[in-house]
């Protein structure tokens, strides 16, 4: 989208810069002109990658109150992606990353000024029944009452994630997972669109002091995501199903002691159980590009294999 003249050096501060999604965040970012400040601890690997696009770096973390005061300072605008899903840095929770640091950068943010705060959630339709959501709808709220102007975003279910390999999907081998019947509408969305539209509500009147739910271009199940895979690759996958008793099951064996791991089957079990309808797509309104499943699985063929 166009990003208005006075905008074009607008400082931005994107927190979880070196996930997936944070770092597309700051590509797209500095793609559209934007002076790109990026949070990152001092073990990243990713320091070159990012200050290759043109960030400056910062040294900071969600657990550290005080680091997120600094990186705050002289900043118009905060965009946070940060979760500790995946995480395996000592000290990284749900409780110490998603919910307390999250709620320390909000309050950091507002003390140091920052005109607008761009926080990452989860689909609306989304039961708050494991820990993570439960944060996320926490953080949701205290984003709102805060004394900037807000936006967040609500995404389904990421293409990358819920239909990548971290799911078993593999589409070079025709190979896919799905949970129950995988007849439900997920609505997949590219990190890239999710991405796009974080950038777009830097300045979108559309994103001002509103959550945003954000469902991809097509409302598809599981089901059709892989007949849309058959027809891109021609061949005929090999599908394997999880019951959703099984990780009922698994989530009362483990979840007490791996709330992420908890948290991402009860994630997994309420998509498939389809609570709720894709929301309405909303490329048109801010003018983001969206990627179908068929281009996102032409993508995914292209990228060397590891």
């Amino acid at each position: 989208m166009a990003v208005a003249q006075s905008e074009i050096m607008s400082k931005v501060l994107v927190v979880g810069a070196t996930g997936l999604l944070g770092s597309a965040v700051c590509a797209q970012a500095r793609a559209a002109g934007y002076d790109v400040r990026a949070l990152i601890r001092a073990e990243s690997t990713r320091t070159a990658e990012l200050r290759g696009l043109g960030c400056v770096t910062v040294l900071g973390d969600l657990k550290n109150p005080a680091s997120l005061a600094a990186a705050c300072c002289d900043v118009e605008t905060v965009v946070t992606t940060a979760n500790a899903m995946a995480s395996r840095a000592s000290g990284d929770s749900l409780v110490s990353v998603d919910r307390r640091g999250s709620l320390a950068l909000v309050q950091a943010a507002a003390a140091a000024g920052v005109r607008r705060f761009v926080y990452t959630s989860v689909d609306p339709a989304i039961r708050a029944n494991n820990a993570f959501v439960r944060y996320k709808r926490e953080v949701e709220q205290a984003v709102r009452a805060s004394t900037m102007t807000w936006t967040v975003l609500q995404p389904t279910a990421f293409m990358e994630i819920h239909a990548g390999a971290p799911a078993g999907w593999d589409f070079a081998r025709a190979r896919a997972r799905i949970v129950g019947a995988g007849s439900a509408p997920v609505g997949y969305i590219a990190v890239a669109d999710v991405a796009g539209f974080a950038v777009a509500a830097l300045v979108h009147p559309a994103a001002l002091n509103r959550d945003v739910p954000l469902a991809g271009p097509e409302p598809l199940s599981a089901l059709d995501a892989i007949r849309v895979a058959e027809d891109v690759t021609g061949r005929r996958f090999a599908v394997q199903r999880a019951p959703v008793a099984l990780l009922k099951v698994a989530r009362v064996v483990v979840g007490p002691f791996n709330p992420p791991l908890d948290a991402l089957l009860g994630l997994i079990i309420d998509q498939a159980a389809g609570h709720g309808v894709p929301p309405a797509p909303l490329y048109d309104v801010f003018g983001v590009r969206a990627t179908t499943f068929a281009e996102y699985v032409r993508q995914a063929l292209a990228r060397p294999s590891s």
